[in-house]
């Protein structure tokens, strides 16, 4: 190398020989050699890089050696780990030389999707309502099965609607929306019929609702009728939903007429009065009918 101190640091690439001509102090000289092998290194294969979900595990392969010391402790060329972030594994690698290599892997963290159902949802029976999913690229809804982010659904009794939210890493999350179903006030006014002169009462019932009739305006749970019609009523109770019903009322008996004046009779004979108004009902004051 042309080194002349007595020691000398070299970095062959191949197996090469080394030497050395040493004069003392009497000019005497002597010569002398050192071969320098050169050995493999391990050829440590770990594969690419891995990715995940955060909660998920992966295996982690290594060869090309005899021996293994990952910087987990771990000492074999398998290995599982689940990182909750990104994280780079690194193994050194022994040969059966005595060589050593090192190699690492970086394992990628992916969070997972922020999936929402939105808020929970209120609706009267007969509605229909929409919910909306977001946090992802793709969604599937329980119990239907639809996999768009937008569905339309109308209950009978309250439900629950989840939803699988996958995002472009593959990675799943859920989420549940509630929808409760209010009852819509049922109202039952009948048709009733009165008598001229009198009245009846139609109640729409529903306790601490509020009322809207019409054509009159009332905003009572009852109201009292005394001439013929048509009466609506709207109305809503707590929950917001709403029942629209109508009575139609009938007044009868205005087209009864009095017997025409008073009838003289000579004693011992008989006359005939009539009430009129066939098909009618009749008691007299003698208990005929």
């Amino acid at each position: 190398t042309g080194d002349t101190t007595a020691s000398i640091t070299v970095t062959p690439t191949a197996t090469n020989w080394y030497y050395v001509e040493v004069t003392d102090a009497n000019g005497c000289k002597a010569r002398d050699s050192v071969r320098v092998q050169v050995l493999s290194l391990p050829a440590v294969v770990t594969g690419s890089d891995k990715s995940i979900c955060i909660g998920e595990s992966v295996n982690l392969s290594v060869s090309g050696g005899t021996g293994y010391i990952w910087n987990t402790g771990a000492n074999s060329n398998n290995i599982t780990v689940a990182p909750t972030v990104t994280t780079t594994y690194s193994v050194i690698v022994s040969a059966a030389n005595g060589c050593t290599a090192t190699d690492s892997v970086n394992v990628f963290v992916n969070y997972l999707p922020i999936a929402s159902a939105g808020p929970d949802q209120e609706l009267c029976a007969g509605q229909t309502v929409t919910l909306q999913a977001s946090g992802g690229t793709s969604f599937n809804w329980t119990p239907m099965g639809d996999t768009s982010s937008t569905i339309y659904v109308n209950p009978v009794t309250d439900a629950s609607y989840i939803v699988t939210v996958i995002d472009s890493n593959g990675c799943i999350n859920k989420d549940t929306v509630d929808v409760r179903v209010n009852a819509v006030p049922v109202v039952g006014l009948g048709n009733p019929f009165i008598c001229a002169g009198s009245f009846t009462t139609l109640d729409a019932g529903n306790a601490g609702s509020s009322y809207q009739w019409s054509p009159n305006g009332e905003t009572t749970q009852t109201i009292q009728v005394s001439t013929a019609g048509t009466f609506g009523v709207l109305v809503t109770n707590a929950a917001g939903c709403v029942t629209y019903a109508q009575s139609v009322v009938v007044v009868g008996g205005d087209s009864i007429t009095n017997i025409a004046g008073n009838v003289n009779v000579c004693s011992g004979e008989s006359t005939v009065l009539n009430a009129g108004n066939p098909g009618a009902v009749y008691l007299w004051s003698n208990g005929a009918t």
